[in-house]
């Protein structure tokens, strides 16, 4: 190797580390050093990966649910840096020359990886250049409440609590705590109406605060926004809140295995309730923004109702009154019923983050395999301050199907079926039973 490609490397390598450096959290698992450093100074600089100079981003583009592209001249040439990944909180990812993609963070696929490619590809100039000099602007509101409970909204108020001088651009705002929060602190912000809006080159200092981690603080002034009790009250008679799904991570004959469940407990608890859940409608629907999602929202919503009708018609006629669909409610609406119950039975993913994330709320999961091991229920559990680690269903009742739907093939998204029907049921239905009787 020669002394010149040696010398190159080296240089790559002190710039990775100083990119990695800006990916330290400033707080607890939330809002990363370089994102506070661009909301509070307008800039984002690194060293050149050739000269070692320090230089600034020039041009910053945004690509809504993603992240953020930043665009360098360069000593001898352009190069990006890429940060994206909500799930991780936004980190930088990749270092972008025109010869090669250095991993930054967690190696993750993104659309703006390939984006910066295509740029330097092109040897294109962006045609709008940032204003280091104006308010940053901050992108935050993803579709999915929990991603933005998560991923989104601890690393906002860590932000609004250490920097006042930046502005708000909301894309989705499913409980309608963004605008609430903006309000609260006197943060100036606009929503936007149509997805495509938000993706491009910016002309002010662009940024998405991320966090993997949502604290006790963020999460109680979440909920003080959004009207939500604080504490967990159960209601006198038992409650227990269920979840169906139609397609996707699905249990086979769910219909059957829920009403069975139902069946045994009642006959245990005859004044038991039953509240049933499909899919919780954000705060927000009515604006444009939900426009091209809107359409499947609703047929999710009246997949659900049918699946619910279904384990209502299974069910003796006199215990039908006992069951509540809470389907095509508002999120905040069912988190309000959700505050009640005493147990829950969800499937894995964002359903059963309503009442186990709120609040210390005991409840079974159930899925596919990967979903229910001890490390993934640790994780459900490990992303808000207070959640409780669920309790699943024994793996030895649970095989592994296909994929259905329009997920993404990676195991903890397989379909999945119980083997031995009866004893599942029966293993279900005493884990519940503890947890509406406990001194029994």
């Amino acid at each position: 190797m020669s002394s010149a490609s040696e010398k190159n490397d080296q240089q790559v390598s002190r710039t990775l580390e100083a990119l990695r450096a800006g990916n330290a959290w400033t707080s607890d698992r939330a809002l990363r050093r370089f994102q506070i450093n661009i909301a509070e100074t307008g800039l984002f600089t690194v060293p050149d990966p050739t000269t070692g100079e320090q230089c600034q981003a020039e041009a910053h583009y945004h690509w809504p649910q993603n992240g953020c592209l930043y665009w360098f001249s360069g000593a001898t040439g352009p190069f990006c840096v890429v940060a994206a990944s909500v799930r991780l909180g936004c980190p930088v990812l990749a270092l972008v020359t025109p010869e090669s993609v250095y991993t930054v963070a967690d190696s993750e696929a993104s659309p703006l990886i390939a984006k910066a490619q295509e740029i330097l590809g092109n040897n294109v100039c962006p045609d709008v250049r940032v204003d280091t000099t104006a308010r940053p602007l901050v992108f935050t509101g993803h579709t999915n409440f929990a991603h933005h409970m998560w991923n989104e909204f601890p690393g906002l108020w860590h932000l609004a609590h250490s920097v006042s001088n930046f502005d708000v651009r909301i894309l989705h705002d499913p409980m309608g705590n963004i605008a609430a929060f903006c309000k609260a602190h006197k943060i100036c912000f606009d929503e936007v109406e149509r997805t495509k809006e938000a993706r491009g080159w910016q002309s002010r200092p662009t940024l998405v605060p991320g966090s993997v981690f949502c604290d006790g603080n963020a999460k109680t002034e979440l909920m003080e926004l959004i009207g939500l009790p604080l504490s967990w009250s159960p209601s006198p008679e038992p409650k227990i809140y269920m979840t169906v799904r139609e397609k996707g991570r699905t249990l086979e004959d769910q219909v059957e295995v829920l009403a069975l469940i139902i069946n045994k407990l009642l006959d245990c608890c005859p004044n038991a309730v039953f509240l049933l859940d499909g899919f919780s409608l954000p705060q927000d629907f009515a604006r444009p923004i939900y426009d091209p999602v809107r359409l499947s929202f609703e047929e999710r919503i009246s997949g659900a109702q049918r699946l619910i009708g279904q384990i209502s018609e299974a069910l003796p006629r006199k215990q039908c009154a006992q069951l509540r669909d809470l389907t095509g409610m508002t999120l905040i609406d069912s988190v309000h019923e959700i505050a009640s119950c005493h147990a829950y039975l969800c499937h894995a993913g964002t359903m059963q983050h309503k009442p186990g994330w709120f609040y210390s709320l005991p409840g079974v999961q159930h899925g596919n395999r990967a979903s229910i091991s001890t490390g993934s229920l640790r994780w459900t559990a490990s992303m808000v301050e207070g959640a409780m680690v669920p309790e699943a269903v024994a793996s030895n009742f649970v095989e592994d199907l296909g994929f259905t739907g329009t997920l993404q093939s990676n195991p903890r998204n397989r379909d999945y079926r119980l083997t031995d029907r009866e004893a599942a049921v029966e293993d279900i239905f005493a884990r519940l039973l503890r947890m509406l009787l406990p001194n029994e």
